[in-house]
């Protein structure tokens, strides 16, 4: 699935792939140094990473992605970041609203049943994978 928010903008948001993890990683990791969360880059990734699934690109480049996280209760929080050397609230703003649409229909069909094992494996993986 791919979606354009405005002619003007270049910007496609499309599902994740394998490939995108890679960059994935970097954008979190940018987000996280930033708000000085992550004391190292080569700190591993934790349960926060969350579970990307949109990513937006502009000019054919990742600049941004969704991700979805367990909150307390079983219930889930919907987030985005952008790449640090770019600003754009409304990008933000947009993945959210398209990654909620996405999120609210998988979920009515059990899709996300099991979120946290799924996030889990996911962060293993990688910091076995990328680090």
């Amino acid at each position: 699935m791919e979606t354009k928010p405005e002619p003007n903008q270049n910007l496609i948001l499309r599902a994740i792939t394998i490939a995108d993890l890679p960059t994935i990683v970097k954008i979190y990791k940018q987000q996280k140094n930033a708000t000085t969360e992550l004391k190292s880059p080569d700190m591993p990734l934790t349960d926060q990473f969350g579970l990307p699934f949109f990513v937006a690109e502009k000019d054919s480049k990742i600049i941004a992605y969704s991700y979805v996280m367990l909150t307390s209760g079983n219930n889930y929080s919907l987030n985005a970041a952008i790449d640090s050397t770019l600003s754009g609230n409304s990008i933000v703003s947009y993945l959210i609203k398209e990654s909620e649409i996405f999120f609210k229909q998988q979920c009515q069909k059990g899709m996300f049943k099991n979120l946290n094992t799924t996030t889990q494996r996911l962060v293993n993986w990688l910091n076995n994978t990328y680090q």
